[in-house]
């Protein structure tokens, strides 16, 4: 069977799930585009970081993906929540900008009280200090190593030292 496309590339994916199906043998020269995986979507959230000026959903994105190596920045016996730390960002008003990020240390020893919603309703909850500490400090991290690259460099350099950073956060 032969099958003809004029940009075979789109249709890649679906020919290949239809063909396995019917196990169909299938060899093609068409190739599926990296951002379909989720792995590449993050690490590129990630390096764009800096750029996109610390943007709260880009954050939010990353440390909620399973690739994201969040345990690393929890303190101690500290279970990592992106689910508690956008309820924190959303109702303290962090948007973008590495600035607003700083409204964090008002929250860290104390906790952060909020009143729940839908079935929680009017129930008081207090997200520990803690847990807000772990989101801290994996910003004050990436904020760090963004500082630490150099403004010139040879494209060979830059990719090593992207790949260390990659590494640093995220399971690949």
């Amino acid at each position: 069977i032969g099958v003809v496309a004029r940009g075979i590339d789109d249709y890649g994916p679906l020919i290949r799930r239809v063909f396995d199906a019917h196990k169909i043998p299938f060899v093609s020269s068409a190739r599926e585009p990296i951002n379909r995986y989720q792995v590449t979507k993050i690490v590129h959230l990630l390096i764009s970081l800096d750029r996109e000026d610390y943007r709260r959903s880009d954050i939010i994105d990353i440390l909620s993906s399973h690739f994201c190596k969040t345990r690393l920045f929890c303190p101690e016996g500290v279970e990592p929540r992106p689910d508690l730390w956008d309820v924190v960002t959303r109702s303290i008003g962090i948007s973008k900008g590495f600035g607003e990020w700083v409204r964090l240390d008002r929250y860290i020893r104390d906790g952060f009280v909020f009143h729940g919603h839908g079935e929680d309703e009017g129930s008081r909850q207090v997200i520990s200090g803690a847990q807000i500490e772990g989101l801290q400090r994996f910003v004050l991290s990436i904020r760090e190593d963004f500082g630490r690259l150099p403004e010139k460099s040879s494209w060979g350099h830059y990719a090593e030292l992207f790949q260390s950073f990659i590494r640093k956060y995220i399971h690949a």
